[in-house]
């Protein structure tokens, strides 16, 4: 029996602080079909250089701060 693939979508905008709190339980999950994708709005807090630790997260950068819902639809379908 296969489990079923569960994808964590995370939008972050200049939320270095919030992604050290919450990445490290994110990573700890035990559940073995996942996929972490990350969409980054054009942070300027070092929210990409902390990212880089961590090559199974899938980041997808924006260059320009977009709003909101555009953001999410483009998660939705990396999903």
């Amino acid at each position: 029996m296969s489990t079923s693939k569960i994808s964590i979508l995370i939008l972050n905008y200049n939320g270095v602080h919030r992604l050290k709190k919450v990445m490290p339980f994110i990573l700890d999950q035990d559940y073995p079909n996942k996929e972490i994708i990350l969409f980054d709005n054009a942070s300027t807090d070092g929210s990409l250089e902390y990212l880089e630790q961590f090559p199974e997260v899938k980041v997808i950068k924006s260059k320009e701060d977009i709003r909101t819902a555009k953001a999410r639809n483009i998660l939705y379908g990396a999903a």
